[in-house]
């Protein structure tokens, strides 16, 4: 209905799981989950929180860790007070909600009934044969038939224990032992599934699973992006061993461009001044990786660049800073100024919009933070070989020749720079974290392990993300052991 009339309120789904991180009022809450899940820019999220446009459905309030449940609803309750004309829908377990012992100031609630006893019969008469032995069993224990009357329960039931004997089944009377016997046996019906041609063996696709189930609830997430994993996921050791390797190879790899170039034009001959080769790029190793040492300390987030824009009125006041001093300034800001904007910004425009795009394919941010960083990279190279060579044209006693052979030398060293500005640093920072985590923790190949694993119905994919099918099965993963078989 948005679509066809545009003065309908916008339909935003959200879990409520993350705002336990941060725990901000609902408002900047919403403007950084839209930012981040559907690249809604903030200043656009910000408008239709404000004019209250938004339609908003809010899955899992018990979700959100315990101690920061009852804070969750004030922060609510607050929302609603000063929003009262945004439509909303807060999703909670009837249990978890009354144990909160507040209400949330909605106008209405409305109960999803369980499965009656007679719906239960009906589904598992339908089966056959291949339920018989459930049926026997919910039939002899009232208790595990109550745990039934959930449809996402009984569909796990089914798959877990389809044809299965009597004495596979839980002969555990109690039911608090029920669900994780139950969960178990679903898993490992699971991973003998054979959907797929490519198979993971058995203990690394449950170690793979353990450690997203770990995260995810470590760090209150409800969809697991690939483009989300952080460095402080890792452990306290394997974090520093990151921190130090990025460091390293980032300065090794910023120092190339500026150092290269020197050395194919033969500005020193490598036999006889190999001493001053080595201790250049060493200088220009040891600046960058301290300089990125420096600002990544504590291991900050890895914020991919999905969106980037030409900072133009930055340009503007560099411009009327540096007019004054001489005609040469002017003349050479209208050329580096002239070549950007046909160039770079030409090539920008368009990658920051104000409507919604949600994540449709896995690692999205970072594919995009990749574009961004090759766009930045070829644009500042090209500007930085033309401003040069135009520039040996107008400095007297130099020539185009003059120009552009300083420009081999700085285009690369300022292409590297933009690159990195633009998505290259948070390119740079997921390789070498995913090599941290290959193997012991996740795949290579994240995407199509994530695929096998929705094929294996433990997973669920939203969009360019995945979530478990159901949260009992998330906190079951979560319970278990990473090593232990």
């Amino acid at each position: 209905s948005v679509k066809e009339d545009i003065n309908q309120p916008v339909p935003v789904i959200l879990n409520l799981s993350s705002w336990a991180v941060d725990k901000q009022p609902i408002e900047k809450w919403l403007v950084q989950e839209m930012y981040e899940l559907f690249q809604v820019s903030k200043q656009q999220g910000q408008k239709w929180v404000q004019q209250e446009e938004l339609l908003l459905c809010l899955d899992g309030l018990d979700e959100v860790k315990p101690e920061a449940r009852k804070a969750c609803l004030r922060a609510l309750n607050s929302f609603i007070k000063h929003h009262a004309l945004t439509e909303m829908v807060v999703c909670c377990r009837m249990k978890d909600y009354f144990a909160l012992g507040e209400q949330l100031k909605l106008r209405s609630a409305i109960c999803v009934r369980p499965l009656s006893i007679a719906q239960i019969d009906g589904y598992l008469d339908n089966a056959g044969d291949s339920l018989a032995a459930l049926k026997a069993l919910l039939d002899a224990r009232p208790l595990l038939k109550a745990l039934a009357k959930s449809p996402r329960i009984l569909n796990v039931m089914s798959l877990a224990y389809h044809n299965c004997t009597p004495e596979v089944l839980p002969s555990s009377a109690s039911v608090y032992a029920v669900p994780e016997k139950l969960w178990n046996a679903y898993i490992k019906r699971m991973l003998n599934r054979r959907k797929n041609a490519r198979q993971y063996p058995t203990e690394q696709t449950r170690r793979w699973l353990i450690w997203i189930a770990k995260r995810m609830i470590a760090t209150s997430q409800s969809i697991f992006l690939i483009d989300k994993i952080q460095p402080n996921w890792l452990p306290n050791h394997e974090r520093k061993e990151y921190w130090l390797a990025s460091s390293l190879l980032f300065g090794v790899l910023v120092a190339i461009p500026p150092c290269l170039p020197i050395i194919l034009a033969g500005g020193w001959q490598l036999k006889e001044d190999l001493l001053s080769v080595v201790s250049v790029a060493m200088f220009f190793v040891l600046l960058f990786s301290s300089n990125f040492a420096f600002l990544t300390r504590g291991n900050s987030d890895i914020q991919p660049v999905e969106a980037i824009r030409l900072p133009v009125n930055e340009m503007n006041k560099a411009y009327y800073a540096v007019r004054p001093f001489s005609m040469l300034g002017g003349i050479l800001w209208a050329i580096t100024y002239g070549l950007l904007d046909s160039t770079v910004f030409g090539m920008f425009s368009g990658c920051e919009g104000e409507g919604i795009e949600s994540r449709v394919t896995p690692n999205q941010g970072i594919w995009r933070s990749v574009q961004n960083a090759l766009i930045a990279l070829l644009s500042a190279v090209s500007c930085t070989m033309l401003a040069c060579g135009l520039l040996g044209l107008v400095v007297p006693g130099s020539s185009v020749v003059d120009g552009l052979q300083f420009g081999f030398w700085l285009g690369p060293f300022l292409g590297a720079i933009a690159a990195f500005n633009t998505g290259g640093t948070a390119c740079f920072r997921h390789c070498v974290l995913r090599c941290f985590i290959a193997e012991q923790y996740a795949p290579w190949n994240y995407a199509r392990f994530l695929n096998y694993a929705t094929e294996r119905l433990f997973l669920q994919r939203v969009g360019g993300g995945y979530i478990f099918i159901h949260r009992a099965l998330l906190e079951r993963f979560a319970q278990m052991d990473l090593y232990t078989r």
